[in-house]
Parts: structure tokens; sequence; C-alpha cells
């Protein structure tokens, strides 16, 4: 559906809202030093099966929107 840079999981989520057909967003940071460059924000148009991130060295998070 989309991605934007993102700087914080709350800014990821109020995008995803604005979006037309946007029911959830993944927020990855790939560095914590610089989250306003170095992170993004993937709008889903659809649920999915959830997954486990365990492992990896990046900070990720999932949302999905109330209806």
């Amino acid at each position: 559906m989309g991605k934007e840079i993102r700087a914080t999981f709350n800014e990821c989520l109020e995008a995803c809202a604005q979006l037309e057909g946007c029911v959830g967003a993944t927020w990855y940071i790939f560095s914590a030093a610089n989250p306003t460059k170095n992170s993004m924000c993937f709008f889903k148009d659809e649920r999915g099966i959830a997954s486990s991130g365990m492992g990896m060295r990046q900070q990720v998070a999932s949302g999905v929107l109330q209806s």
C-alpha cells in the first residue's frame, strides 16, 4: 500500500489513519540514534497473520486501527 519515513510509531499510525483503505501499519526502525531518518512506516490494506520479530537487531512495532 505504501511506505513513508516516520520518526515514531504513533506518527506512523496517525499517517495510516489519514490514508483511505489503510487498516494498520508496521513501523521499522533501523537505527535508534536517528529515528527521523532511519525508520520506515509500512502501511497495510489488509490484516494478515501475526509473526514474531524475535532475534532481529532492529526494532519493529505493528498495530491495527479500530473500526
